[in-house]
């Protein structure tokens, strides 16, 4: 019983740290994405759905979320993103999301961040575990359906989130002693790298699902 406790506490404790991390992350990005003037190539746009399930699905991972609260999460934000999100606003939501990836994907290249093979290898284990499969089982899924690639890309993608998270400077929190801190978005977006204002060429093979298939090489940070 107590050791069932203790997984709970820690599965709580995770959720919540995930939740907040993903708030400034964002907020991050976002601060970015404001000072950054790109057009948004219209194929990248039809892609963006199916590229945003796949990472969505590897946050809900992380926070510890069972597969029957991953599917259900998933197929209630799905239905939302292509049925209350309709027209103008959600054209505008969908061309915000490929703004994000090319910055996501300059600041990886500027930084030399990649996914490692091991990375890779963790994240199958773990998603084995929770969807309760074999590990050699899901991972001839993924190289087949294609998924693979971009489970690599999203957890690149991942460690830029963490790379900003830790560049946001500590700033006191009103009302609070001294030595209690907070980290601020806006000074971690400043001393980010640029986006550039024209996002990268279109070659073949390359785009928000194919994007982000390099393997681990000397240059490899690890946020």
């Amino acid at each position: 019983l107590a050791e069932l406790r203790e997984r709970i506490e820690e599965n709580l404790t995770r959720r919540e740290d995930s939740r907040v991390h993903k708030q400034l992350e964002d907020k991050i990005l976002k601060s970015l994405a404001e000072r950054t003037e790109m057009d948004v190539p219209e194929g990248l746009v039809s892609e963006q759905i199916h590229t945003w399930r796949v990472e969505r699905e590897q946050e809900l991972v992380q926070e510890g979320k069972t597969r029957e609260e991953i599917e259900e999460t998933l197929a209630t934000e799905e239905a939302a993103e292509t049925g209350e999100i309709e027209g103008e606003g959600r054209d505008a939501q969908i061309r915000a999301n490929v703004k994000t990836y090319f910055i996501l994907e300059t600041i990886a290249d500027q930084e030399k961040i990649f996914a490692t093979e091991k990375d890779v290898a963790d994240r199958v284990a773990g998603m084995a575990e929770i969807y309760q499969i074999p590990h050699r089982r899901l991972l001839d899924e993924l190289e087949q359906s294609g998924r693979l690639v971009e489970l690599r890309q999203s957890l690149r993608h991942e460690k830029v989130r963490e790379f900003l998270r830790k560049k946001a400077s500590i700033t006191p929190v009103p009302g609070s002693a001294p030595e209690k801190t907070a980290p601020t978005a806006e000074k971690a977006a400043d001393d980010s790298p640029e986006a550039s204002s024209e996002p990268p060429a279109a070659e073949e093979g390359s785009g928000p699902e194919s994007e982000g298939s390099e393997t681990a090489g000397d240059g490899e940070r690890e946020g």
